[in-house]
């Protein structure tokens, strides 16, 4: 029990982390964040400091706002610059481009 509440706020310490260094790669502050998300000023502000908690539902708002995919913001290191540049051009091709280059990631592995 102990080492599964250790993992939990491990992921959360990470998403605080890395909700706010998307806002920075994004040129965005907490609480545009938070508005644009449909939240209270403060909800992400307060999230990232600990104070308050958020729901998966707005934390899917704040991703969505964020243009990063929930499914990695509890992951260690992967919000970077070239991730989220990457993750943009990613959204931007169509279904053909897209099997196109994973194509051609297959031929190189």
């Amino acid at each position: 029990m102990e080492a599964t509440k250790e993992r939990t706020n491990l992921a959360l310490e990470t998403a605080r982390f890395n909700i706010k260094m998307a806002c920075t790669l994004r040129d965005m502050s907490l609480s545009d964040v938070a508005e644009k998300s449909g939240l209270g000023r403060n909800a992400v502000s307060q999230f990232c400091s600990g104070r308050s908690a958020l729901t998966y539902p707005n934390m899917l708002a704040v991703c969505e706002t964020l243009r990063v995919p929930i499914s990695i913001i509890h992951q260690e290191d992967s919000i970077t610059r070239t991730n989220i540049a990457n993750w943009d051009r990613l959204q931007r091709m169509s279904a053909k481009e897209l099997e196109r280059v994973l194509r051609i990631a297959d031929a190189a592995d």
